[in-house]
């Protein structure tokens, strides 16, 4: 990973924004994940649990808060019944529910670093 090393410290607008080689190394994006072996095709290179991810489930439906006024019940009086439709509106209220908790909700460091990621690639 000397390579990796050598331009860890490279300022962003330094660095290609294709795939051309900077000193016979080839430019990747990186975002937090490495390999220190070949990875065969189709092995687990990670494994996320479902509850960690942030979903309705996961995040409406267990907050005694939310789960009140967007829950299942609720969604099925409004006709949001169809999660595919409303999952995204659903997931931007509590989130923002939940960014206006603080450090006092459970998902506050996540919460943290989506306010820190960067949004010029959406």
């Amino acid at each position: 990973f000397e390579w990796l090393e050598r331009y860890a410290s490279t300022e962003k607008d330094d660095l290609p924004n294709d795939d051309s080689q900077m000193d016979g190394t080839p430019h990747i994006t990186v975002r937090g994940l490495a390999a220190r072996r070949d990875i065969s095709v189709g092995e687990t290179v990670i494994s996320v649990p479902r509850y960690s991810l942030l979903s309705v489930p996961s995040t409406v439906d267990h907050d005694p808060v939310l789960s009140r006024i967007l829950g299942p019940k609720a969604r099925r009086e409004y006709g949001w019944d169809d999660l595919e439709e409303y999952e995204v509106p659903l997931l931007v209220v509590a989130v923002l529910y939940h960014r206006s908790l603080g450090d006092d909700s459970p998902i506050s460091r996540y919460v943290d670093v989506l306010l820190e990621a960067p949004t010029d690639d959406f």
